[in-house]
């Protein structure tokens, strides 16, 4: 006879559908598994991967209730997200693996509400783009907010820049597209984000990069075939003005405001043009791996973004394109009119998607040298801004294939820019070994022309010595150096 814990758990289990009904069934009824004790059936459960071992932990603890949410079965926990907790979980019907937030109601104040908010993601949820994280479910569970999305295994792009660097150019483009139209689909569905940013740009998938961390923890970039996905998608609380919100308690952090628009330091509603101005600041930080305005309070970021002074991109990166430092300029206009729509930002981001011809692939392990060849900007000026082009006489922070000139503010003051470039750098942790790797190619000594030039000329040497060996022949044969017998004299002779 079963133990009313064992009752307890199975009835429990085939409430809510902890199990499939026929493997729940097929397993209860088989003979080698324990009956009478909880800490054993759980034990066989987990060795035959019917459950997991946060679900055998919560059993054995007599906290099985929490294996359920908002009617789905709970696999395990997955960390922490933007206002709340992240479990992995199963679709109680389909079956199929799906992630859950759990959303502290407090994280909507102080200026949303859980009525709206859940309209809001009601109203996204149909929108669908690849480049666009998916909402499946939302809802309110026992007075928490839920929303449940599928599963994507990613990296968000602070972090990455973080542990790695600035982004080759090509790359930070690619991404930086993908996620302007995913922006385009959302803004054509009538829905502004609100709030773009590197930690709302997930890519997946990772691979392991050949680089490690300080702490010896691994670093993982971009496979070659990663997509990027625009997270938080109609999951954005309502907030008040950037001035208001830094001046609220609890206030947000500098890193919340350093994306937001300059009219949305005195105008809380997102817009379009809002998310095409966070778009084009995501850029610089993708780019120089600094966000366009820093601080170290929210009320002095707010008063920065209220400014509108950000950092000169091409302060910081002169070997970028012209045409790419306009399009950024424009996109971060003050003016909202004058910004590009995302279809237009899509568009005009596709001339910098591919790596420069002069850039060639190289191996995880192959350690770069300083002797590379850099791609300068097309100008020596961009409208009027003076940008220094890299010469001999210069000497900027340089490895790994990436050069960087220190950042020169208007009245010419140098600042070495918040990253540095470690010997150890190496760019193929930003991209895949494979032919669209773009790193630096080291210097020889001639090109493939010059190369193919000198082999011509060596051949039609040995050629023209080859065809002169008969030549030879034929004329030391006239002169008799093959012949035994003496050639007579022509010389007349002498009379006695």
């Amino acid at each position: 006879m079963a133990s009313d814990s064992v009752e307890s758990f199975l009835s429990l289990a085939r409430e809510n559908h902890l199990l499939p009904p026929d493997q729940f069934d097929e397993l209860v009824h088989q003979p080698d598994v324990p009956q009478e004790n909880l800490a054993a059936l759980c034990e066989s459960l987990l060795a035959r991967g019917a459950i997991t071992s946060f679900q055998a932990e919560r059993i054995r603890t007599g906290r099985g209730r929490e294996l359920t949410f908002a009617g789905y079965p709970i696999l395990d926990e997955a960390g922490n997200c933007p206002g709340g907790t992240v479990v992995r979980a199963l679709h109680p019907s389909l079956r199929t693996p799906v992630m859950v937030r759990r959303l502290r109601t407090d994280w909507l104040a102080p200026a949303d509400n859980l009525s709206a908010f859940v309209q809001r993601a009601q109203a996204a949820a149909p929108i669908s783009h690849e480049n666009l994280m998916p909402i499946l479910d939302v809802g309110a569970y026992h007075d928490e907010l839920y929303a449940t999305l599928v599963p994507f295994d990613g990296s968000n792009l602070e972090s990455l820049v973080r542990d790695i660097g600035p982004m080759p150019t090509f790359l930070a483009c690619r991404f930086a597209q993908q996620a302007a139209k995913g922006l385009d689909a959302a803004h054509g569905g009538g829905i502004a984000h609100g709030d773009v940013r590197p930690a709302h740009l997930v890519v997946g998938p990772m691979v392991q990069s050949s680089r490690k961390k300080p702490d010896g923890s691994p670093i993982f970039r971009p496979a070659h075939d990663a997509v990027l996905k625009l997270s938080e998608f109609g999951l954005v609380p309502l907030r008040p003005n950037a001035i208001d919100w830094a001046n609220s308690h609890p206030a947000p952090t500098p890193g919340q405001l350093a994306y937001y628009p300059p009219e949305r330091a005195e105008n809380a509603t997102p817009t379009a043009a809002g998310d095409i101005y966070s778009l084009g600041a995501t850029l610089v930080f993708l780019l120089t791996s600094r966000a366009p305005f820093e601080a170290d309070s929210a009320i002095e970021m707010a008063a920065k973004i209220a400014s509108g002074q950000p950092l000169i991109l091409e302060y910081i990166r002169p070997d970028l394109p012209a045409k790419l430092v306009v399009l950024v300029r424009a996109m971060m206009s003050r003016n909202p009119e004058e910004r590009p729509t995302a279809e237009v930002v899509a568009e005009q981001l596709r001339p910098f998607l591919e790596p420069p011809v002069s850039l060639a692939p190289i191996a995880d392990n192959e350690i770069l040298h300083s002797d590379l060849e850099v791609p300068l900007a097309d100008s020596a000026s961009v409208e009027g801004n003076d940008v220094a082009l890299l010469t001999p006489a210069d000497s900027p922070v340089a490895s790994g294939g990436w050069v960087a000139m220190p950042y020169v503010e208007p009245h010419g003051a140098q600042i070495t820019p918040t990253y540095e470039f470690a010997d150890s750098h190496n760019p193929a942790d930003f991209a895949p070994p494979s032919d669209e790797v773009p790193v630096a190619r080291r210097k020889t000594g001639m090109d493939a022309a010059a190369k193919k030039r000198a082999k011509m000329w060596i051949l039609l040497g040995v050629g023209l010595w080859i065809f002169s060996i008969p030549l030879w022949i034929i004329l030391l044969n006239q002169q008799g150096c093959f012949s035994s017998t003496p050639k007579p004299s022509t010389k007349p002779g002498r009379r006695g």
